[in-house]
């Protein structure tokens, strides 16, 4: 929700994904948000 700020969150949800591998499932969620942002 804003232009600037979506690249930000986009960087943070990889990095928790990368944390998180264990949860491929919230992974690929977690992408197909950043994806909308």
């Amino acid at each position: 929700m804003g232009g600037g700020n979506g690249q930000k969150s986009k960087m943070a949800h990889e990095r928790n994904a990368e944390k998180n591998k264990a949860s491929k499932g919230s992974q690929l969620e977690a992408n197909k948000k950043a994806m909308n942002n």
